[in-house]
């Protein structure tokens, strides 16, 4: 009977120790399936949580081994990676002793910005309409895991869409949509000011 409690006991022991699971970084994307293995664009934003035992780590506990290509950052208690110049770098999670207990490496691109919406033609609008228009970030012909975010300006003010119930911006900052008010006849310039280090983009629409 001794010997039958001490083998239940054993299997219960590597049972137990069977079901940790290794610690691990996970991306924390907005925008999609290709998060586990995409690129972040170049002032684009991801967050990321830590797991040890099965349970959240500090985020505190997350470094980038290359830090000129990625920044670590806490925002309103959201952990962040933001890329900050195009390469590679491996981010490492530590223990309570320094040590590094998982690793995973992240891949930062510049990006294209591209408008889309099925009223511009080429650079031609419809003048006298509301355009809906999509912010597309794109790396080498894929979407940037990240969340890009951009400060509006439309002929040289700022641009503010807020204040309806069927539109997505929230004040001067949007991300990925950007509903235009009806157009004068003529040339329009739109502008978009990256807030996390990226690059500045223009288009200039023509309202006919």
């Amino acid at each position: 009977m001794m010997t039958e409690m001490r083998t239940f006991a054993w299997c219960f022991v590597l049972l137990a120790g069977c079901s940790t699971t290794p610690p691990s970084i996970e991306l924390d994307c907005a925008v999609g399936t290709q998060c586990q293995n995409g690129t972040l664009g170049v002032g684009g934003i991801v967050s990321y949580l830590l797991y040890r035992d099965d349970h959240l780590v500090q985020p505190s506990r997350l470094i980038a081994l290359n830090d000129g290509v990625v920044q670590m950052r806490v925002e309103a208690d959201v952990p962040q990676i933001v890329g900050i110049a195009p390469g590679t770098s491996e981010l490492a999670m530590l223990d309570d002793n320094g040590a590094i207990v998982a690793r995973r490496t992240i891949t930062v691109g510049d990006i294209e910005l591209h408008l889309v919406s099925p009223m511009i033609s080429g650079s031609n609008v419809p003048a006298g309409r509301s355009i809906p228009i999509t912010i597309d970030p794109e790396v080498g012909g894929a979407r940037s895991i990240g969340s890009h975010y951009f400060q509006v300006s439309l002929d040289g003010a700022p641009y503010d869409c807020w204040g309806t119930d069927t539109r997505y911006c929230t004040g001067p900052v949007f991300y990925e949509n950007v509903p235009l008010d009806p157009l004068d006849p003529g040339d329009h310039t739109l502008a978009f000011h990256s807030l996390d280090g990226g690059r500045d983009w223009s288009f200039t629409l023509t309202a006919r």
